[in-house]
């Protein structure tokens, strides 16, 4: 069972909620689970310092927060401790997105992930998420985190390997250069966005694409670009800024 604390809302009027309707907000984004209210004080806790900026379009511009916006600074313990947190729970601070700024309730001594989620003005709707930062809190400390998040765009993240029918295959036994990904944004038909990595990479997250449903098209070619493998086709969505998504592991088959 994933267990949340919101413990701190800075935010002001007409945007902070009440208490029944933090708690409810908290799991919704914490999925199914319970909500824990507590205050969670101690001599020896620590707080967090928590700094954000927000990006829009391919040059990642600096961008306004979304009207009545709300932070979410999520700290999640990675190891079991004395104070009845656990691997997988979840402390949630709340802010006002236009503050950009802010610090957290007491956190007891120990190592989190930390990252951040955007959520609009009905506490419904995530708006960017953005990458987690592990931070080790000692007795007293106060640690500060910074993050950038882009609010219009995400990537596409793919991992690879070749074989033939018998056994595995380098990227030069394959004669294959690079993975070709395309991916066509489904409400623009004749678009495309073409990036190429190295085969031997065995892995390639996709520069910001903006949001929205795609067919991707990944491909094996060689030195000229030309196809050397079956492509795999796929479809992917990037529903919010700053998502990661993982569209899987692909063998790719080369006959002898």
């Amino acid at each position: 069972m994933t267990m949340a604390w919101k413990h701190s809302d800075t935010r002001t009027a007409p945007a902070a909620m009440s208490l029944a309707a933090m708690s409810l907000a908290a799991m919704s984004l914490a999925g199914s689970g319970c909500v824990v209210v507590t205050d969670m004080a101690d001599e020896d806790d620590s707080r967090l310092s928590i700094t954000w900026g927000l990006q829009a379009g391919d040059d990642n511009a600096p961008a306004a927060c979304p009207p009545g916006a709300t932070v979410a600074v999520i700290s999640e313990p990675l190891d079991d401790g004395d104070y009845g947190l656990g691997d997988g729970d979840e402390i949630y601070d709340l802010y006002d997105c236009v503050d950009r700024a802010g610090v957290t309730g007491p956190l007891p001594p120990g190592s989190y992930d930390v990252w951040i989620d955007v959520i609009d003005e009905s506490g419904e709707r995530l708006l960017a998420q953005s990458n987690f930062e592990t931070a080790t809190l000692g007795f007293g400390e106060l640690r500060a985190l910074d993050y950038d998040i882009s609010l219009d765009r995400g990537s596409f993240y793919v991992t690879w390997e070749l074989a033939d029918d018998v056994r595995a295959l380098s990227c030069a036994e394959a004669s294959a250069g690079e993975l070709r990904v395309d991916s066509r944004p489904e409400l623009a038909p004749g678009a495309s966005f073409e990036d190429f990595f190295s085969c031997s990479d065995g892995q390639a997250l996709t520069p910001g694409l903006p949001l929205g449903d795609y067919r991707v098209v990944l491909g094996l070619v060689d030195d000229k670009r030309e196809s050397v493998a079956a492509p795999e086709v796929l479809d992917g969505a990037i529903e919010f800024g700053n998502a990661f998504v993982d569209l899987g592991h692909f063998v790719f088959t080369l006959a002898d």
